[in-house]
């Protein structure tokens, strides 16, 4: 509770009534009541009100198998809760195929059919090609600063001089497509 410094002026600051992320754990949601008398308030009190759960899910590609798609099923089927809102955290790296295989947007479906709400964040995941080249996931960037990226890491890996001029060039000229 907050007074300021004007006169007959209360500001109450309850908080929320619920959490408003998943980080939030700590805090304890609810309301104020309080009474007034005519002259000033009197007997204020938070009241607490249970939170909705939340579950996160954590889920590192590095640990799964090629085929990660019913390892990832069979972790939502056991942490699932009918009232919880639910996030199912992506992360490590993952080759392009291995991440073709999870089939997201049937685990959003069945996550959705057994939450109250579910989430899949990709932010923390790293897919990666055969060649090594990659992107991180969750970085908003143009396509011309993505194609950027992904050629100077030929340009890096490339062994010769020759190579290297060649990959500038083809660089080159894909972004002048761009402008």
């Amino acid at each position: 509770m907050l007074q300021s410094g004007w006169s007959n002026v209360l500001l109450l600051a309850p908080g929320a009534t619920e959490w408003m992320t998943h980080g939030e754990t700590d805090a304890t949601p609810g309301f104020v009541t309080c009474v007034w008398d005519g002259e000033c308030v009197r007997d204020v009190r938070h009241i607490p009100v249970p939170p909705q759960p939340r579950v996160t899910i954590d889920v590192d590609m590095e640990r799964l198998e090629d085929d990660p798609h019913d390892q990832v099923y069979e972790r939502i089927t056991t942490r699932s809760a009918a009232r919880a809102l639910t996030r199912l955290r992506v992360t490590g790296t993952a080759r392009r195929e291995q991440y073709a295989n999870l089939l997201l947007r049937q685990l959003q479906e069945y996550g959705a059919e057994r939450n109250f709400h579910f989430d899949i964040d990709v932010t923390r995941l790293r897919i990666t090609d055969s060649l090594q080249a990659g992107a991180v996931r969750g970085v908003r960037s143009s396509q011309p600063e993505e194609i950027a990226a992904v050629a100077q890491e030929f340009i890096d890996a490339s062994s010769t001089q020759y190579a290297r001029a060649l990959w500038k060039a083809a660089r080159a000229d894909v972004l002048a497509q761009y402008e």
